[in-house]
């Protein structure tokens, strides 16, 4: 039996378990402690093996009478009665008791001193009588297959509900069911309780009491309180109590439920009777249909004890090479293979009279090994020592039980036994799976999935260059949870630690986010790009590595015929990670059934899972999935498997609607010959019609077959549905149907039906395909005045600085982009104060007002000329002081900080200095005589000295000197020169 079956059926058998009984005070009247019916098929079958169509099972109904009002239990013949509303039939038959015996927890120094032998000693050595009873039926000929059939017996006294039982205020009378569907598989029988319902617990001391589930079919377990029966129906509870409170517990410890072991704690608060009883349901794998259940209905009793059970750890206080995990359901152990986990269990009585002895049950930890050297003393510690392999991933279950059988003067008269349930779960450790590539433009958060994460304390971290960043990984969602969402925008390392995992767990994983760079886009001018002056500029987009995709349409019109093919696996929703695929067993999973001779799925995959699986538009050339458990002793041949696909807009299958339309769908393969599946094997199917996907749409796989015959034969009554594995998903992605009977042969026409099941489950597929050829590169350039967006080497017109961006994608689905940087100076240099005249001989001072370096030139008849040395204070500076000797044109070069050159012009014209002349000649005159001065030539005029002078601001004065004097005469030219 492999690992994950040990596992599933410990899973299966889950079941909710309760009180035990005890003797705290005299009963008041003969009643039944307790009851249980259950319901084996023993037909010889409808696969031809007797030639019949026999519906024959055996009815077993136990009885536990409480040897405390009375002895005089009732062994006569009980009466069933088999009825379906669905079939409005109904019919009575007996069984006859087949076993008697007396059971009890008396230590066995007590034992002939038990009520049921001396009723006076009810209180003090409380006994009851097990009574078996066993009978067949056979269903009439008339009869036919139901999804309802009920066996039912009732009969005997409970204790009196509020007088005896405290939580039942009507019910004094005891009835049990099982359930049967035979509609649905025609050998099914019900499950059944295996485990003594009897046992002492004692008020106000933690109660751990444990049940077994059990189905002959190996169908999904399931178990459940529900509220007692009676002859008319369901009884009253009494005010303050219900299924959300069936019996008085200590709020700190209330009662709980561990679904995988069955165990259930809890103390109980207060003394007296209690009702409480138990369904266990099963389900068809694969469907999740009800295929029947049984019933058990416990009369337990909490009683007062002087001493208290011997105590058991609940929890190893010190663990190798393992550690202890809380989880909703309880705590677990985890480790991992090859690990060697051991840990102490220890038990201790209260009186160091008492003998103590520990045992294990090593059923579901092969290999294992417990000693408990100390076996016989009032104090005893047993070592558990496993190394698990990795065959035994999984979870286990360990049962530990401690029993003081000594009843030496401890006041008590019972077997003391207390029993702790451990769960191991081997892992192989933290994975993250592979890295992860992101976009860089169009990126879309991620959802990361650590597997082996379960209820682990997890811490996020952020890793560079080997090194953890301090404070919360950037871009992460949650940094303590399984499956964060991450949204980077640039390439990040994160790492996933658990402290819970040790030894030879992988207890620390990484993974990389990094930019996808398989295609890459470079614009060409490389920046940056600088022009002096608005042009024209040739763009050029330069593209390497892998070029889109070419999108063919979904259907068989189009296909690849490439030799070459691409192989890829389909996960399920992103919600759940890559690494999500499962093999375990249970209600969701898919199966082929081989208990009928047809049956229908349809399975749904939306595009965005394909594409993240790195798969593009091509042809699908194969497909595969995964057997995981086919353990029929004969392999079932499958006949006329076929399966479909189409392309749709479907976001999630519905049962209502149900199938696709055949018209719709396209036959991709056909069994040539019948089919058989083995565990553990991949099966190929070579695609008779390839079928091509568009990336535009989600897909959807039908997959049907019809036999002439079926595995469910006398001979192998449990079918053993072969198992795929399979991977979840956050929406209805499966739809389930199978003939209704063995006798239907083909039900693949069928597109609705009531009986069509959803799942959120479906096969982890692979495809082998052919990838559409690349297509060109689609290029699309930003920016004004281009030419042609669309083509890769456009003509631009650039008037001022601007920025070109071009943008593509590749096979990714990721947008590249890149940019090219286009600087143009603005040229509005000015010379202050610009064109400007002066005197000849007198300075111009001219300025630049922008620049960062000059050059000036003299611009005569077209041609530069450097400036004497004589006629400018600097030639490659901002301002200069200019002396023309004549009127000069000057042209000067500004260069800008990116050395762009722009020319700019000034001139300065030279005017000339007026021609004054003195028309009188030297003279010499008389003391105090006068004589008029003349001078032409000037507009003004100015003479000195002026002292002797009429009018010194006149061409004419009068000079009177009285000395020896010189005149000079001074003129201003209309042009302003002096």
């Amino acid at each position: 039996m492999s690992s994950r079956l040990r596992i599933f059926k410990t899973l299966a058998c889950t079941i909710l378990v309760l009180l035990c009984m005890g003797v705290a005070q005299k009963a008041q009247a003969c009643h039944w402690g307790s009851g249980q019916i259950h319901v084996e098929y023993i037909g010889a079958g409808l696969d031809g093996c007797t030639g019949t169509t026999e519906y024959k099972y055996r009815v077993t109904v136990t009885l536990y009478f409480a040897c405390q009002g009375c002895t005089l239990e009732d062994r006569t013949p009980r009466t069933i009665t088999v009825s379906s509303e669905n079939g409005n039939v109904t019919d009575n038959f007996t069984i006859t008791e087949i076993e008697y015996d007396t059971v009890s927890q008396i230590c066995p120094n007590f034992w002939k001193r038990n009520s049921c032998d001396s009723l006076a000693n009810a209180e003090t050595y409380p006994a009851y009588r097990k009574s078996t009873f066993v009978g067949e039926y056979t269903f009439p000929a008339t009869w036919t297959p139901q999804t309802d059939y009920i066996f039912s017996t009732q009969g005997g006294g409970r204790p009196s509900p509020i007088i005896e039982t405290k939580n039942l205020q009507t019910g004094s009378q005891l009835r049990v069911e099982a359930r049967i569907n035979n509609l649905i598989k025609y050998n099914t029988s019900s499950p059944q309780f295996l485990w003594d319902p009897l046992d002492f617990k004692c008020v106000n001391q933690r109660t751990v009491f444990q049940n077994g589930p059990y189905d002959p079919n190996g169908d999904s377990v399931v178990v459940t309180n529900y509220t007692p029966l009676d002859f008319t129906g369901t009884v009253t509870w009494a005010p303050g109590y219900g299924l959300g409170n069936i019996i008085d517990v200590d709020p700190l410890d209330p009662y709980r439920l561990d679904p995988r072991t069955g165990t259930a704690t809890f103390t109980p608060s207060q003394t007296g009777t209690y009702q409480i009883a138990f369904m266990a349901s099963k389900y068809e794998r694969g469907t999740g249909i009800l295929l029947g259940y049984c019933m058990r209905d416990i009369n337990m009793k909490v009683m007062t004890c002087n001493e208290p059970p011997p105590a058991v750890d609940s929890v190893p206080p010190v663990i190798n090479s393992g550690n202890i995990v809380n989880t909703p359901n309880g705590k677990i152990i985890y480790t991992c293979p090859g690990n060697t986990l051991t840990f102490d269990v220890s038990s201790k009585a209260v009186l160091s009279t008492s003998q103590l002895y520990l045992q294990a049950d090593l059923t579901q930890t092969p290999g294992a090994t417990f000693d408990a050297p100390g076996n016989g003393s009032s104090a005893v510690t047993g070592t558990f020592e496993w190394t698990p392999s990795n065959a035994d991933i999984g979870d286990h279950t360990l049962k530990i039980a401690s029993k003081d059988s000594t009843c030496s003067g401890g006041g008590y008269t019972i077997v003391r036994k207390t029993e702790t349930t451990y769960t191991i779960r081997v892992t192989p450790g933290l994975d993250l799976g592979p890295d992860v590539k992101i976009c860089a433009i169009n990126n879309s958060p991620k959802q990361l999935y650590v597997k082996n994460g379960d209820f682990l304390r997890l811490k996020w971290e952020e890793i560079s260059n080997g090194i953890v960043m301090p404070g919360a990984p950037t871009f992460l969602s949650n940094p303590t949870i399984q499956n964060p969402i991450a949204n980077p925008n640039r390439d990040i390392t994160y790492r996933v630690s658990s402290p819970d995992l040790t030894g030879n767990c992988r207890s620390v994983d990484e993974m990389l986010m990094s930019i996808d760079s398989s295609t890459m886009v470079d614009a060409f001018p490389d920046n940056p790009v600088i022009m002096c002056k608005p042009d024209y500029l040739q763009l050029d987009a330069r593209l390497t590595g892998d070029k889109p995709t070419g999108n063919i349409g979904c259907g068989t019109l189009k296909q690849i015929t490439t030799v070459e093919q691409d192989t890829v696996d389909i996960i399920g929703s992103a919600a759940y990670g890559k690494l999500a695929i499962y093999d375990t067993i249970g209600p969701s999973t898919p199966v082929l059934p081989n208990d009928v001779k047809s049956a229908k799925m349809e399975y749904l995959i939306l595009k965005d899972e394909i594409m993240a699986a790195n798969m593009r538009s091509g042809t699908i050339k194969k497909l595969s999935f995964n057997i995981e458990e086919s353990l029929a002793p004969t392999p079932q041949q499958y006949r006329n498997f076929t399966i479909k696909m189409r392309c749709t807009n479907l976001k999630k299958l519905s049962a209502a609607a149900g199938f696709q339309s055949e018209n719709t769908m396209t036959t991709v393969y056909t069994s040539v010959a019948p089919l058989t599946f083995a565990s553990n094997t991949t099966y190929y199917f070579e695609l008779d019609q390839p079928y091509s996907w568009d990336t535009m749409q989600n897909l959807i796989i039908q997959i049907c077959y019809a036999n002439n015959d079926h595995q469910v034969t006398c001979t192998n009554p449990k079918g053993n549905s072969p198992s795929v594995s399979f991977v979840p998903t956050e929406y209805v992605s499966a739809l389930f149907y199978k003939a209704p009977d063995t006798a239907t042969k083909d039900i693949c026409p069928v597109r609705t039906e009531p009986n069509i099941v959803e799942f959120a489950t479906r096969p982890r597929f692979s495809f082998s395909y052919s990838e559409a050829p690349p297509e060109d590169y689609r290029i699309r350039w930003t920016g004004s005045l281009i030419s042609d967006s669309t083509i890769q080497t456009p003509l631009a017109y650039i008037p001022r600085s601007m920025t070109y961006f071009v943008e593509t994608f590749g096979r990714s689905g990721c947008i590249i982009r890149d940019s090219v940087e286009i600087y143009v100076p603005v040229r509005d240099y000015k010379i202050l104060p610009g064109d400007t005249a002066v005197c000849y001989g007198a300075d111009a001072v001219l300025k630049i007002d922008k620049g960062f370096h000059y050059k000036w030139y003299e611009y005569v008849d077209g041609q530069y000329r450097v400036p004497a040395p004589s006629t400018i204070s600097c030639v490659n500076c901002r301002e200069v002081r200019l002396r023309p000797l004549a009127t000069t044109t000057y042209r000067i070069v500004v260069y800008d900080s990116v050395w762009c050159t722009d020319t700019i012009e000034a001139r300065v014209k030279v005017l000339p200095l007026p021609i004054v002349k003195l028309l009188n000649k030297d003279t010499i005159i008389r003391y105090g005589a006068s004589i008029p001065l003349l001078a032409t030539g000037a507009r003004q005029y100015n003479w000195l000295p002026s002292g002797s002078l009429s009018t010194p601001n006149t061409s004419a004065p009068i000079a009177t000197p009285s000395e020896r004097t010189q005149y000079v005469v001074m003129g201003i030219g209309a042009n302003g020169c002096r």
